[in-house]
Parts: structure tokens; sequence; C-alpha cells
């Protein structure tokens, strides 16, 4: 039972922090849309072209280039909390010899596809305007794999609560 609250602590702990994360990082992205005319970042998109990111780069400005920056700062602390917290949410729904206790350290490998792809942003954009299509080739496959294993993690995630559901209900 102790067991049980502690992790359902831990879990509502990371689940306030990944709630305060996104509503800073949304009051950032209003502040670049204010500066930049544009809230479009590319680590949200599942994939883009090289010409994409420069383009999007060159319509932020200098300023705008700036400010996503100090963005791209604090979202260097998001997949420390998004990692966290799918390891506790994995770990509830988790039994013991499901699929997800052989996945343990997806959520890992996830945030740190999400770590490169943010070095390589800074890069693109402390480089602007050399080094952008060449980094931006790399980068853009990077978002991409981090957003499949995401897909494929929740997608997982969600059947093993359906396969419990199913269970408990099956045992009453």
């Amino acid at each position: 039972m102790k067991k049980i609250l502690v992790q359902q602590k831990r879990f509502f702990i990371l689940l306030g922090a990944f709630l305060l994360f996104q509503i800073a990082f949304g009051l950032a992205l209003d502040r670049l849309q204010q500066i930049a005319g544009t809230g479009q970042i590319l680590d949200v998109r599942f994939h883009y072209a090289p010409h994409e990111a420069f383009e999007l780069l060159r319509r932020y400005g200098s300023e705008g280039r700036k400010w996503y920056l100090f963005c791209l700062g604090i979202d260097m602390l998001y997949p420390l909390i998004y990692v966290l917290l799918l390891r506790e949410i994995m770990k509830m729904a988790s039994r013991a010899k499901s699929v997800l206790h052989y996945l343990k350290w997806t959520p890992f490998a996830i945030g740190a596809l999400d770590y490169l792809e943010n070095i390589l942003e800074f890069k693109m954009v402390l480089g602007y305007p050399q080094s952008v299509l060449t980094t931006a080739a790399v980068s853009a496959w990077i978002t991409s794999a981090k957003w499949t294993l995401v897909a494929a993690l929740l997608s997982l995630i969600m059947l093993q609560m359906v396969l419990n559901l199913v269970q408990r209900r099956a045992g009453e």
C-alpha cells in the first residue's frame, strides 16, 4: 500500500511539473508570436524539409531568433520531465511480463532524441544562415524518429491499460 502511495505521489508531482511546463512554454511561444509574427517551432512538427527550417528562422528575424534560443533553453528541461512522467505511467500500467516491462528504457531513448534535436536546433539558430540547411537535414529525421517512438509508446501504454481493465473485469 505504501509503495502505491509513493508511486501516486511521484506521478502527481511529475504531472504537475509537466502541466506547469506546458503553461510556461505556451507563454514563451505566445511571446515568440508577438515578436516574430509566428509561434511555430520545428520540434513539434513530425518532419520538415531543410528549406522550411531556413524559411522559419528567416521569418523570425533577429529578435525572434534570440527569443527562440530562450524557448530552446526552456525546452531543455522538458525531456527530463516527460521522460520521468512516461516512466511512471509505464510502471503504473505495466505488469511483470507485459510489453511495457520490456520497453522500460524507451522514454529515455525518446528523451535522448529530443535533447539531440534541441542541440541541433541551437546550432541552426546560432549558425544562421550558414549551417541551417545541413543541420536541418539531420534534425528533421531525428524529430521524425522522436515522434514515431512517442506515438508507438503511447499506443502501447493505452493498449496495456485496456488489457489491464479487461483482465480486471474478467477476474471479478
